[in-house]
């Protein structure tokens, strides 16, 4: 428990049936009872001055207690009981005997002093604000008139010693007062602790009340529980909390009621309709339903009803449903709703996709997606022709363009070269004015779209670069010219030969079957030539040659390559050379290549000076490079190993000699060395390719 002392004063004493002041003075304490009561102890003193009587002293404390009663002493305070018999000793007037004096010298020149209290009372209330009353008692007997001196309020009080009749209206010691109270549970300290407050206390509060509706005073809530865990049948329907009642979405739920009979909008969004009023609580005949726990509205198309008035109800009957969740009975063309995706912004008959096969605005269309341009019977493109097949802009009838590819707008090249319609040369016609009908935008070749490609102020025809082999090429996709001096140099202002040989090298018994000699003048030749090695003494070798030899003008550079590729052979029974092991296994000469390069440039005096050039071997997939042993540009290679022996192919960059600023090139030769003799062996289908190109010229 927890106590406190309070000290109260007044201001302006009141005595009875004196027009003297009295001072006064009052103090208190009050006890914590523990059990949300408060024990409030009040005592004080008095003095009466320049008056001595043989009066008695009394006096009187109006409590100001919500739960009791009483009499008005005086104007706004009451004293005692008012009949309830709550306390009915309130209502006397306490006396005290000592402060009765028979002789006013006796008084030490004052009428009367002496104390008064102490005297308690019981609260359960936070506040009050008691008033205390000194009587100068008039008489202290029964009489008058049936007024009893002692008593203090009510029919039988002596008026005489009640302050209503003092001089002086103001009274002594009503003062306020609140109380503080020990930690109680909430349903056990007297206070309504709701909030919002429902006006209701401890065991008066359904908050304090357990699951089984018994009242708990160590319940330091008292909050209402909900209404559907609170152990009460709320609605009344014979069901008690959740989950036993259906109207209950869970423990927390407030409202036991079912959606449909609680008196709430329950819709989300709110429709402002509860209950009867509300369509979601209509069965599927229309009828309401109370006992209906969903107050939702069902969509259009399965709440039962004929939503648009077209004599069709919900899905699948009316053919404006989608399905039972579509919202909107009413056909889309006539729905008042956007539905084209993406949208257009445009609805019923504001919406090309609702209009029929002869631009007739259809009510009944239920799909507002708009037809393509090439099908939705409209001239779009107003050129007089209306869809696929007539417009001739329509590629078929899902094209959503009637107009032509030089007149929509739209880069359809492909790829894109970022033009369109009149800035795209495809828009051109043959005589390089733009024609907005042609409906194939894609570029020419560059030697017949009538543009100077190459800036060289020449076009198509007139343009060296569309010239191919002296001939004119309209279908030639680059107008850039080739070098200056190629006229001469593969134009043919000389004569380029080319040939292949054989001949018999170091050889006491072999011989050369066969030779071809092939006199050409091209770019680029194929010859062939196929070479036998006879049986002889060893050791004896053959070589094929390739030769090309050109003449030029004024070329300041010019390549000149020979190449030579064995297409099949039957070294197989070749013997090793002295100096190289014998390998093991088959030979496959098929696929060999031999390219050797050499170019000239040309000096001061216009004559051609020579730079030995590089060549490559290719053996098997791979690619070796010529290099400079076992002799100057020379390069001994072993391709491959034979039953008996191994061949070996030795290429040579012969030296390249210049005249009348010609070249010629001994560029190849493939020379096969053997040791077996008695043996004959052919390489056959030796093929050459010559060719020479020119950059640089001037």
């Amino acid at each position: 428990m927890a106590a406190a002392i309070i000290a109260l004063g007044f201001a302006s004493p009141v005595v009875a049936d004196s027009p003297d002041p009295v001072d006064a003075d009052t103090t208190g304490t009050y006890v914590d009872n523990g059990d949300g009561t408060v024990t409030l102890t009040l005592s004080g003193s008095w003095v009466f001055k320049r008056e001595c009587g043989d009066r008695l002293v009394g006096w009187e404390v109006a409590w100001d207690d919500d739960n009791e009663g009483g009499h008005e002493v005086i104007e706004g305070v009451e004293v005692g009981s008012d009949g309830s018999g709550l306390n009915p000793y309130d209502n006397e007037v306490d006396l005290d005997y000592d402060a009765e004096t028979g002789e006013p010298n006796n008084c030490n020149g004052e009428d009367n002093f002496g104390t008064w209290g102490p005297i308690s009372h019981i609260y359960s209330q936070p506040s009050a604000s008691p008033c205390v009353i000194v009587y100068d008692v008039k008489e202290d007997d029964i009489g008058d008139d049936g007024k009893h001196s002692t008593v203090a309020g009510g029919p039988d009080r002596n008026e005489d010693n009640s302050a209503e009749d003092n001089q002086n209206e103001d009274h002594q010691g009503c003062f306020p007062i609140d109380f503080v109270f020990s930690d109680l549970p909430e349903c056990s300290d007297g206070i309504d602790n709701d909030d919002p407050e429902d006006t209701l206390a401890d065991e008066e509060d359904p908050g304090c009340r357990d699951e089984n509706g018994n009242y708990d005073p160590d319940d330091d809530d008292e909050t209402d529980a909900p209404a559907c865990s609170n152990g009460l049948d709320d609605d009344g329907d014979g069901s008690t909390d959740w989950p036993d009642d259906v109207g209950c979405d869970g423990p927390d739920d407030d409202n036991e009621a079912n959606q449909c009979s609680d008196g709430i909008d329950n819709d989300d969004p709110e429709d402002t309709l509860a209950d009867e009023n509300d369509p979601g609580c209509l069965d599927e005949n229309g009828n309401y339903d109370p006992n209906d726990n969903d107050e939702t509205d069902p969509p259009a198309c399965s709440n039962g009803l004929d939503d648009d008035g077209d004599g069709s109800t919900d899905w699948p009957d009316d053919v404006g449903c989608d399905g039972p969740d579509d919202d909107n009975e009413a056909n889309q063309c006539s729905d008042g709703i956007d539905n084209d995706d993406p949208e257009d912004m445009l609805a019923d008959e504001n919406d090309p996709g609702c209009y029929d096969e002869n631009g007739n605005y259809d009510p009944d269309d239920n799909s507002e997606v708009d037809n393509p341009q090439c099908s939705n019977g409209i001239d779009d493109d107003g050129d007089g022709s209306t869809d696929w097949p007539d417009d001739v802009g329509c590629d078929g009838p899902d094209d959503n363009s009637e107009a032509n590819e030089c007149s929509d707008g739209v880069d359809n090249d492909d790829p894109e070269d970022m033009l369109a319609d009149e800035n795209d040369p495809g828009c051109l016609d043959e005589n390089g004015n733009y024609d907005p009908n042609d409906n194939d935008e894609t570029d020419p070749p560059q030697c017949s779209d009538n543009v100077d490609n190459d800036n060289d102020g020449l076009i198509d025809e007139e343009d060296p670069g569309c010239i191919n082999n002296g001939v004119y090429d309209p279908n030639d996709d680059d107008e850039t010219d080739p070098p200056m001096g190629a006229a001469t140099c593969l134009g043919f202002a000389g004569d380029l030969f080319g040939s292949v040989t054989g001949t018999q090298v170091n050889s006491s018994a072999g011989y050369l079957a066969e030779t071809n000699h092939d006199e050409f003048e091209d770019e680029d030749q194929v010859f062939n030539a196929s070479l036998e090695l006879g049986a002889g003494d060893p050791p004896f070798a053959q070589s094929v040659t390739s030769q090309v030899s050109n003449s030029f003008g004024s070329s300041d550079e010019c390549i000149t390559r020979a190449t030579l590729e064995s297409a099949s052979s039957d070294l197989d029974n070749l013997a090793p050379l002295p100096d190289i092991p014998r390998p093991i296994g088959p030979v496959n000469f098929a696929a060999d290549v031999i390219q050797a390069e050499a170019t000239t440039a040309c000096g001061a005096d216009a004559t051609g000076e020579v730079f030995i050039g590089n060549g490559t071997i290719h053996v098997d997939g791979a690619t070796l490079p010529i290099a400079s042993q076992p002799g100057p540009n020379t390069k001994v290679v072993e391709i491959g190993p034979t039953a008996s022996g191994t061949y070996v192919l030795v290429v040579a960059n012969e030296q390249i000699e210049t005249a009348n600023n010609g070249l010629e090139v001994n560029a190849l030769h493939i020379i096969v060395e053997t040791d077996v003799a008695g043996i004959a062996h052919r390489v056959d289908n030796i093929v050459g390719h010559a060719e020479v190109g020119v950059s640089d010229c001037n």
